[in-house]
């Protein structure tokens, strides 16, 4: 599982949002919940999808992002979270 970001742009958004698991919105970008193994179509590159690879902004998804509360006890997430030295409790 793996967290990925993207940030609205000109009215664009990612079109398969609603197949994954949103941990909602902060700083402007809208975060999602994505296993490692989905296969995530071609996206416009003026919404800069991507996944959450600084430890600075997956730091602050964990403190703010409004459902990642749903997360927290998630193994997979709790995983990545220790790759950037994050420990969720």
């Amino acid at each position: 599982m793996k967290v990925y970001a993207y940030t609205p742009a000109n009215g664009l958004h990612w079109l398969p949002a609603a197949q994954y698991e949103s941990l909602g919105q902060c700083g402007g970008k809208h975060y999602f919940a994505i296993p490692d193994d989905a296969e995530i179509p071609d996206q416009p590159e003026e919404i800069g999808f991507g996944p959450v690879t600084e430890s600075d902004e997956l730091r602050q998804v964990v403190e703010t992002a409004p459902y990642f509360f749903r997360w927290r006890g998630s193994a997979d997430l709790t995983a990545e979270a220790a790759k950037v030295g994050i420990v969720l409790e």
